[in-house]
């Protein structure tokens, strides 16, 4: 049982700094937000006390100013002795970076962060949260919102988020009756009838060792005899029928289809740890059909990106490990970009394999405002033993606007012999609100 408790309140008298008429709220003159809060900690009181043990309690409305860091200290200590165990979100407090949910840099409470409506294009390695979403475009029931999401989108969302290692918080609006709308009861029967066959991939799970999957996401679990399942969710089913996987240096055990069991999966490795498995022509779930692995040990995975059959090495916004105290991925119009880049100590790295020496043109896909500053870095190659072998200045150029990305070459950068490397971007000097957005880099032999 875990309960959802809003901070702000709209009818108590003394709630708040001053009137606040939107709300309705019949307050004094001059309202006291101590006689409120001893009002909301006596109705937490009963909550906490009379309903056996909680799990979560789920706050909400402190972004109002008549709360303060110091009332979220205050409530988080007082939730925490009438319930010692209990998980309590970030918005007791103050510290919420807006809508992305995460708390800001401080001493501020709460186990979990809460990202709303969006789901963090990379996740947050290390920080425990969940995405609160809707089923339609509001949180209570609007008899005039249709605008339903689908069971697809519902349940790939659910994918998403439990593959970047977060908790989906699916939100239902009930009807004034207290009834579900039929809408949402069909969503959810059919959210259903896909975990009756997968909830093994999605309950116990934890975040994907992938950096990205082209056609799905991958959750992991952990079993015995050292043994570990990959769980591959197959969005996009391969029109050939082999489903290609790079970067599993593990002994693979076996593969099994958790919509057909019984169904022999041919398995082929190569020795550049590339897997591929051989499927049915079609996919037992047109939302996602999910193909559990088996492994030896714990997942080692080679994240090093190579080119393709063209010979490009193409590195996406989504392939990027992200150094820094404000850069992070965007996710814009279903498409990724690095963004936020606004400090010197921002940077950005890709690890990669290069097959061939010598000099290989670079491209990029960027978007840059305000053509009087232009954002100017650096691209680094890194070898093995950490020592820049090759580097390319970069200036950023406008586009016109933070979301008009252009493509196109930026140099040469020279590739002295065949390996792996570490493909790194530096700021070098940044003017105005960034340095750019960044959607894709590309590599390749020059001619």
């Amino acid at each position: 049982l875990c309960f959802y408790y809003s901070i702000m309140d709209w009818h108590h008298p003394h709630y708040g700094t001053k009137q606040v008429p939107w709300t309705g709220n019949s307050a004094t003159e001059s309202p006291d937000m101590d006689v409120y809060v001893e009002y909301m900690k006596a109705q937490l009181r009963e909550l906490l006390t009379r309903y056996g043990d909680i799990g979560v309690v789920w706050f909400d409305g402190e972004w109002e100013p008549a709360w303060t860091h110091e009332r979220g200290k205050d409530l988080d200590d007082f939730v925490r002795s009438l319930q010692p165990d209990i998980i309590i979100n970030n918005r007791v407090d103050t510290g919420r970076q807006g809508m992305s949910g995460f708390n800001a840099e401080g001493d501020f409470r709460g186990d979990f962060s809460t990202p709303e409506k969006e789901i963090p294009a990379t996740g947050v390695p290390g920080v425990d949260w969940e995405s609160c979403m809707t089923m339609n475009d509001t949180w209570g029931y609007s008899s005039h919102d249709t605008n339903w999401k689908s069971t697809e989108t519902l349940v790939r969302d659910l994918i998403d988020t439990t593959s970047k290692g977060g908790n989906y918080l699916l939100n239902i609006g009930p009807k004034a009756c207290g009834t579900i709308p039929e809408a949402s009861v069909v969503r959810l029967r059919e959210i259903g009838a896909w975990m009756e066959t997968n909830a093994e991939a999605i309950h116990g799970t934890t975040a994907s060792p992938f950096v990205r999957l082209p056609w799905g996401r991958c959750t992991v679990k952990s079993g015995e005899n050292n043994l570990t399942t990959l769980y591959f969710h197959i969005f996009d089913w391969p029109a050939d029928g082999v489903l290609k996987v790079s970067g599993i240096t593990n002994e693979i055990v076996g593969a099994k289809l958790l919509a057909r069991p019984d169904e022999a999966i041919g398995i082929h490795a190569t020795d550049h740890h590339q897997a591929a498995f051989h499927l049915p022509g079609e996919a037992p779930d047109a939302i996602a059909s999910v193909l559990a692995v088996t492994i030896e040990g714990t997942p080692v995975i080679d994240k090093r990106l190579r080119p393709g059959a063209d010979g490009k090495l193409v590195m996406a916004s989504g392939d990027a490990d992200l150094q820094g105290p404000q850069i992070r991925i965007e996710e814009k119009d279903g498409q990724g970009n690095i963004g936020f880049w606004k400090t010197l100590k921002d940077t950005a790295a890709f690890e990669i394999d290069v097959p061939a020496a010598g000099p290989h043109a670079v491209g990029m896909t960027w978007a840059r405002p305000a053509a009087s500053s232009e954002g100017r870095f650096e691209i680094r190659l890194i070898d093995s033993a950490g020592a820049v072998v090759s580097s390319l200045p970069v200036t950023a150029a406008s586009t016109g606007g933070w979301d008009d990305f252009e493509s196109g070459g930026v140099g040469v950068l020279d590739v002295p012999a065949p390996g792996a490397y570490t493909l790194s971007l530096v700021p070098i000097d940044i003017k105005g609100d960034g340095l750019l957005n960044l959607r894709e880099l590309r590599l390749r032999p020059a001619p």
